[in-house]
C-alpha cells in the first residue's frame, strides 16, 4: 500500500513538473512575441520620423529654389534696367551734343555766305572766332579741355613728340618748344594727345665746346708761362 501511494505522488509531481515546464515555455514565447513586436514599432516609428524630415527637407529645398529663382529674376530686371540707363544715358549725352553741334553749324553756313557775299573780311574774321569760342565752350561743357603743353616740360603721358630739335641750352632740354596739333583731357582722362616738337640737348656739341674751352684755357696759361720765362 505503502508503494502505491509512492507511485501515486511520484507522478502527480512529474505532472506538475511538466506543467510549470509548459507554462514557463508559454511566459518565454509571449515575451518574445511583444519584443518583436516592440522592435517593429520602433522601426515603424523610426521610419515615421525619418519621412518627416526628409519632407521638411524637400520642402526647404523647394523655397530656397523659389528664392534662387527670385533672385535670378531680379538680377536679370536690374541688368536690363542698367542697359537701359546706359542707353538713355548715351543717346542724352549724343543729343546733346548734337545740338550743340547743329547750333555751331549754323553760324559757319552764315560766315560761309558773308565770305561768298560780303567785302568785309573783318566781319568774316568775327564770325570765325565766334565760331571757334562757341566750339571751345562746347568742350568745356562737356569737360574736355586743351592740353597746354609749349613750353613745358615733355610728358610722355601727355604728349607725342614727331620732331626733336636740337639745342645747346641746358633749361631747354626735353621742353615742348612747338606744338603741331592740340590735345584734349576728358576729365582726368587723355582724350588726344598733344603732337609736339621737343628740345633735345646736343651732347656731341657740347662736349667738343667744352674741349675746345679747355684747349683755349691751356694756351693761355702757356702764354702766361712764356711770358714769365721772357721777363726773367
Amino acid at each position: 500500500m505503502a508503494k502505491k501511494n509512492e507511485r501515486k505522488e511520484e507522478k502527480e509531481l512529474k505532472k506538475n513538473v511538466g506543467d510549470n515546464n509548459e507554462v514557463d515555455s508559454a511566459s518565454e514565447e509571449k515575451q518574445t512575441a511583444t519584443q518583436e513586436e516592440k522592435k517593429e514599432q520602433d522601426h515603424d516609428n523610426e521610419l515615421k520620423e525619418l519621412k518627416k524630415k526628409l519632407e521638411e527637407k524637400e520642402q526647404e529645398i523647394k523655397e530656397l529654389k523659389h528664392k534662387y529663382l527670385m533672385a535670378l529674376a531680379e538680377i536679370e530686371n536690374m541688368r536690363k534696367k542698367m542697359l537701359r540707363d546706359k542707353q538713355a544715358f548715351y543717346r542724352s549725352g549724343v543729343k546733346d551734343m548734337a545740338l550743340g553741334i547743329i547750333h555751331i553749324l549754323d553760324d559757319v553756313e552764315r560766315a560761309i555766305e558773308q565770305i561768298t557775299e560780303a567785302n568785309d573780311m573783318d566781319a568774316v574774321r568775327e564770325g570765325i572766332l565766334l565760331i571757334h569760342r562757341k566750339f571751345k565752350q562746347l568742350l568745356e561743357s562737356r569737360d574736355i579741355k586743351p592740353i597746354e603743353s609749349k613750353g613745358k616740360q615733355f610728358d610722355p603721358d601727355l604728349h607725342e613728340a614727331l620732331m626733336k630739335i636740337e639745342t645747346e641750352k641746358d633749361e631747354d632740354h626735353m621742353k615742348v618748344i612747338d606744338e603741331i596739333q592740340k590735345g584734349y583731357m576728358l576729365g582726368d582722362e587723355v582724350l588726344r594727345h598733344s603732337k609736339v616738337v621737343v628740345a633735345v640737348k646736343n651732347e656731341s656739341k657740347s662736349e667738343k665746346q667744352k674741349q675746345k674751352e679747355d684747349a683755349s684755357q691751356k694756351d693761355d696759361k702757356n702764354e702766361e708761362e712764356q711770358s714769365r720765362s721772357q721777363k726773367q
